[in-house]
């Protein structure tokens, strides 16, 4: 008995479900009460008739919490009327298929059901054994009946389990999604972030290098009035960048500017024209085929690795090798030093960040001392 449990999902007003309960125990105590369709003359009095009635019907108020007890009690009460009056009626058989129907309905385990269902078989065999004994034949409607009883709450319990497991399953997937969706705007962030970073790092620390080379300068105003020039084309470019991030970020897409190799001659160029001799071997075939984004990946981690040299390295000439061949993207950034002892401002993260824009593509950077200088180099495959 201790197998009876609420269906899932049953999780309906308690109100409704007493009301309905007694309703239910109201109807089959007015039936069976009033002798309608019995088999044989009632041989008792009528107040025997009516606390037969009421047997069958009371255990029907606890058909859902206490299910294999209602058909016990019920089971009873058949033997019970029988004996008083000598038959059964309508109200018995109902109140025998609406315990039955709870059984299979609100039991947990179908073996716990099926054994809750033999008190009433039993019962309503043993109150009309008489007449079966008679007619064998009449045994066959009363088995179907119940037995449709039984397996109808049965169906329904397996359809609300079914039911809440769905629920269940949805609910875990409307996290996930939450959470998916999360993560995304996460990246976004992150991704934007390091835009962010390598757009501004780049920017400033050209336009502090060129105007700390202009002052410098000022005994040679040729000279000078060229590196507040390249002061005022590296800010306008950082500029153009940056207005572009801003413009992603007024749209609902989050499709952000993405340079790709074939602008690395325009940054090299740039540092170039300053003053930083920056030599650029870009051999990247028509026939290759780079995977999306890769190459916005390579130019960032050449801006980076050329910003690094601002701040890092007294260097006038630095080589830029960035090509493709065997299945491989290749590219160096070789700095011959020498290197300051004090570094220019910078954020720190420069490094991590080349490292974060490979490892999608399974790409992998080692950076470390080259003689007086420093190198970074990146390997990617191109598969």
């Amino acid at each position: 008995m201790t197998s009876t449990a609420p269906a899932p999902g049953a999780a309906r007003d308690p109100v409704v479900a007493a009301t309905v309960d007694w309703l239910v125990v109201l109807g089959v105590a007015a039936v069976a009460s009033t002798g309608l369709g019995l088999e044989q003359p009632w041989d008792g009095s009528g107040w025997s008739l009516a606390v037969a009635g009421l047997a069958l019907a009371l255990p029907l108020a606890v058909r859902r919490t206490r299910p294999v007890l209602a058909a016990v009690l019920v089971g009873a009460a058949l033997v019970a009327q029988a004996w008083l009056g000598g038959t059964v009626g309508f109200g018995s058989f109902l109140a025998g298929l609406v315990a039955l129907f709870s059984v299979g309905r609100h039991v947990a385990r179908t073996p716990d059901a099926l054994a809750g269902a033999l008190p009433v078989l039993a019962g309503g065999a043993v109150a009309m054994a008489s007449s079966i004994g008679e007619e064998p034949a009449e045994l066959f409607f009363p088995l179907f009946y119940t037995s449709a009883a039984w397996g109808l709450g049965r169906a329904l319990r397996v359809l609300e389990q079914r039911s809440a497991q769905l629920r269940r399953y949805n609910e875990v997937l409307a996290r996930d999604q939450e959470t998916t969706a999360r993560l995304a705007v996460a990246g976004e962030r992150i991704r934007l972030a390091r835009e962010l970073h390598d757009v501004l790092a780049h920017t400033v620390m050209v336009m502090v290098w060129q105007a700390e080379e202009a002052e410098e300068l000022l005994d040679s105003p040729d000279r000078a009035r060229e590196s507040l020039t390249n002061v005022q084309d590296a800010g306008r470019r950082g500029l153009a960048e940056l207005r572009r991030l801003i413009d992603v970020l007024r749209e609902d897409e989050l499709d952000l500017p993405a340079p790709e190799l074939s602008e690395l001659p325009a940054l090299t160029s740039l540092l170039s024209g300053s003053g930083l001799s920056v030599s650029l071997e870009l051999d990247v075939p028509s026939s290759a085929v780079l995977p999306p984004g890769l190459g916005n990946a390579v130019y960032r981690l050449v801006q980076e690795a050329l910003t690094n040299v601002l701040r890092h390295s007294h260097a006038e000439a630095v080589s830029v090798h960035v090509t493709a061949s065997a299945g491989t993207l290749r590219c160096s950034v070789v700095d011959p030093g020498p290197r300051r002892t004090v570094p220019r401002p910078g954020s720190g993260h420069g490094l991590v960040g080349m490292q974060e824009r490979v490892a999608p593509y399974g790409g992998t950077v080692e950076a470390g001392e080259d003689g007086t200088g420093f190198r970074v180099t990146a390997e990617v495959p191109l598969r």
